[in-house]
Formats: structure tokens, sequence, C-alpha cells
């Protein structure tokens, strides 16, 4: 199906454009972690449907409360203790988000006013 290899392709390179991003600002222990997190959640935003539009980039409270406490664990088959690693995975994937778009606009900037 051409919309599902688009989602694959799309989620790929998400989550190792994430994956970069965290190893540029020195994070070790739990890079691999964080950016496989991404997945499930992902996932739940584009492959479920919902009463609203859902797109990563706006996706309303209720469904960030529904993806922790219900599908999460539901879908999600961890050690209890690793379930603690995905609210902070989706902090810094939405930080990673908001400056993957801004960051280069800002620096091109400061190219053309500093070179």
């Amino acid at each position: 199906d051409e919309w599902e290899d688009y989602y694959i392709s799309f989620e790929e390179k998400c989550r190792e454009g994430f994956e970069k991003w965290l190893a540029c600002r020195g994070v070790k222990n739990y890079r691999k972690d964080f950016s496989g997190n991404i997945t499930s959640y992902m996932d739940f935003i584009y492959r479920y449907i919902h009463e609203d539009v859902v797109i990563l980039r706006s996706v309303q409270p209720v469904y960030v409360i529904e993806y922790f406490t219900d599908h999460l664990l539901r879908k999600v088959m961890v050690d209890p203790p690793e379930y603690i690693k995905w609210p902070p995975s989706l902090k810094l994937f939405y930080r990673y988000l908001m400056f993957d778009e801004i960051e280069p606009h800002f620096i091109e900037i400061l190219r053309k006013r500093y070179s």
C-alpha cells in the first residue's frame, strides 16, 4: 500500500533524525531507547482512528493522555520500569520537532549576518 510505504519511510526518518539530534546534544545512555519509543506514539497518532484530525505537530492533550493511560500500557509490553522513559522521550521528541524546523533557518541568518 502506498500510504503504508510512505508512513514507514516517514517514521524511519523521524526516528533517525531524532536519534542524531540527541547524539549532537550529548545524550548517550538512552538515545536508542528514546528514539525507539517514538514509534509506538507515531503509530498511535497516524494508524488509529481518532474523533478529531490528529497530526504530530498539533496533538490535542486528550490524545496524549489517552496514549499514556491506555494505548501505551496495552500495546507496548516492557518491564514496568521501562515505561518511565516514555514521557521524557516524547518531551525531547517535540523539542526536536520544533527546533529541527527552526534551527537551519537560524544558522543561515547567522551565516549571512556574521560572515
